[in-house]
């Protein structure tokens, strides 16, 4: 029933799957509290309530767990860029606006484990992979709605959408996780409001678009 590399057994019975999930949330707010070199496997159980050999039923290492719990984070992320901080935007800078707040707002959420991931993942292949196709995911949905922008000609068409894509989405990514590093006291609302202002300038948006 070993769980390697942290994926999950579908043999898992209903409180199989409690007890798994009990661990990665243990191990969420441990590897928070202490970083990851510092975490322990006696850590985790002791944070879960459970026997150390109940750790081992479900994952083989303090890296297969990690890796469950950045699993956790990139479907907690997806969700709440999905769904957004609001009401359907009513045009394409509104829905810049609103994407790029969201993505701020939940960094600064889990921003911890965000650099967490970072740092492990040059050590880590697996978790680089993670980490490479979660940027290029975001890189992908960026560029798709900058050439519909552009083809409705709603943006400027004098740029390249996959090099502007990558940019930008840089630029937010980069200041979210320099602000982490530093801890510095930002205003969360005037930064994600300015990294918007970048984004729709730097595209060339029609300031009343629709959304696309």
């Amino acid at each position: 029933m070993n769980t390697r590399a942290g994926g999950q057994s579908p043999a898992l019975t209903p409180r199989g799957e409690r007890t798994r999930a009990k661990l990665v949330e243990a191990a969420e707010l441990v590897f928070v509290r202490l970083g990851f070199v510092e975490t322990r496997v006696a850590d985790i159980v002791a944070e879960a309530g459970v026997a150390h050999g109940t750790f081992y039923v479900y994952f083989d290492s303090k890296e297969a767990i990690f890796r469950a719990v950045v699993l956790k984070l990139i479907a907690v992320m997806r969700e709440k860029v999905r769904s957004g901080p609001g009401p359907q935007p009513d045009s394409a800078v509104e829905a810049i606006e609103s994407a790029v707040r969201t993505y701020v707002m939940a960094f600064r959420d889990h921003a911890r484990l965000m650099l967490m991931w970072g740092e492990v993942a040059g050590l880590n292949p697996d978790l680089d992979e993670l980490l490479r196709a979660e940027i290029d995911l975001f890189i992908d949905r960026a560029e798709k709605m900058i050439t519909r922008l552009q083809d409705n000609r709603l943006a400027a068409r004098d740029i390249d959408a996959h090099y502007a894509a990558t940019a930008l989405c840089g630029m937010v990514r980069e200041f979210c996780a320099h602000w982490a590093k530093t801890d510095a006291a930002i205003d969360a609302d005037a930064a994600a409001a300015t990294l918007s202002t970048l984004w729709v300038r730097g595209i060339g948006v029609v300031h009343r678009a629709p959304p696309v």
